[in-house]
């Protein structure tokens, strides 16, 4: 899924053909470097993966702001979206090791 297609949510006049064709408009990688990606369908999904990620930026190990993207269609594939953050690459291996057993007790 490396070369899946993105695109950004950007304010644009209705369009009756097809509602979504101009929300789809800035194409680029959905991987980038020091980001991870978590990809999903519905938005039970989306809600579980974002107490995960906030939990990790409260631990330090992911930073900034969480982007919240829908990809294109795929052959066979809609309505995939995504979340993409920045991983605070700065942490060292020790408080990493520590957050980690952490995290496996509880």
């Amino acid at each position: 899924m490396s070369e899946a297609g993105m695109s950004k949510a950007v304010s644009s006049p209705y369009n009756r053909k097809n509602p979504f064709v101009a929300a789809m408009t800035h194409h680029e990688r959905l991987t980038q470097p020091d980001k991870i990606a978590i990809v999903y369908t519905l938005p039970k999904e989306g809600e579980e993966y974002m107490e995960y990620i906030e939990y990790l930026i409260e631990q330090g190990l992911l930073k900034g702001e969480v982007e919240q993207l829908e990809l294109e269609e795929l052959q066979g594939v809609i309505g995939l979206k995504a979340f993409r953050i920045s991983v605070n690459v700065d942490v060292d291996q020790k408080e990493a090791s520590k957050l980690k057993s952490e995290a496996y007790k509880g």
